[in-house]
């Protein structure tokens, strides 16, 4: 099994099911959604860090989403040099709609797993989110990179063809 392509291909489920309902990249959806679970307005530099992304990048996405009218940056009342960004009626308005639909989907994902099987996901990918967050707070390793191992059928052949 291979988690990343699984994570991709229930990104991109989630993408192709929530289009007909609001054109929001998974990203976009997901800022909604930490800010409007968090029912007050949060620092990017919070949502980014709970979204695993750069604040260069939570940045871009935020510029987007107040173009659309979907969050707000509000001057943060303690700190003038901060910001605090909040989710606008029409960015509620969306989550209200795309939530239920990303349920749906994760049913559907699941749908013929035995409980015991689902509870032992759930067990083990909290492993791995723990895992990585341990990883997360070390200092990125450096130097050369591990080789790569190749499988037989990916090793090209030193001879020539005749």
């Amino acid at each position: 099994m291979n988690l990343t392509r699984a994570a991709t291909l229930l990104l991109g489920e989630l993408q192709r099911r929530r289009r007909p309902y609001a054109d929001l990249s998974v990203a976009a959806f997901q800022v909604l959604a930490i800010i409007e679970g968090e029912g007050a307005p949060l620092p990017p530099s919070v949502v980014a860090d709970r979204m695993l992304t750069t604040t260069a990048t939570m940045t871009s996405l935020l510029d987007t989403l107040a173009r659309r009218g979907l969050v707000q940056r509000l001057p943060h009342p303690d700190d003038r040099r901060m910001l605090l960004v909040d989710i606008t009626d029409a960015g509620r308005d969306i989550v209200d709609l795309l939530l239920p639909v990303t349920h749906r989907i994760t049913r559907e994902v699941f749908d013929g797993f035995a409980e015991p099987d689902l509870e032992r996901l759930i067990r083990l990918l909290g492993r791995v989110q723990e895992r990585l967050e341990v990883l997360r707070a070390e200092s990125v390793p450096t130097g050369p990179p591990p080789p790569r191992h190749k499988s037989q059928r990916h090793r090209r052949s030193s001879r020539q063809p005749s």
